[in-house]
């Protein structure tokens, strides 16, 4: 028996117009400066990684407690009012998966000291006020 298949209903992200607006938007965010966390990869779109592998080699439990921890940095930063904008901006960006190192050039380049050791400080000082405990 053969049967004809309808034509499927293309999706919104597959048409033309989507592409032409995606490009459009990708090229003024290039424009801006702004830096995406993925990139596109034989037509797909993967987050960005400094290793191939770095995320998918760890043990799924080490994984999925990372992904937690970021969680609930996350979580209690939006909940937090802090008195201090360098330990708001800390905290903001290693909630977002910032490196230590990243966040002190950065706050080097809005022309605040702050060494790496103590932005470990600042990141266990509010790990022990919300009670999220790191090996």
């Amino acid at each position: 028996m053969c049967r004809i298949q309808s034509p499927m209903k293309q999706k919104f992200w597959q048409t033309k117009a989507f592409k032409e607006l995606e490009r459009e938007w990708e090229f003024k965010l290039a424009q801006s400066g702004f830096s995406d966390a993925e990139k596109t990869v034989s037509g797909k779109r993967v987050l960005r990684q400094r290793a191939s592998n770095s995320y998918r080699s760890e043990r799924r439990v080490a994984r999925e407690n990372k992904q937690r921890y970021y969680e609930l940095l996350g979580q209690f930063f939006h909940e937090e009012e802090f008195s201090d904008r360098v330990e708001e901006l800390v905290m903001e960006r290693r909630s977002r998966g910032v490196t230590i190192t990243s966040i002190s050039g950065e706050l080097k380049e809005m022309g605040e000291r702050c060494h790496r050791e103590t932005i470990r400080h600042i990141i266990q000082k509010f790990e022990k006020k919300w009670n999220i405990r790191v090996k």
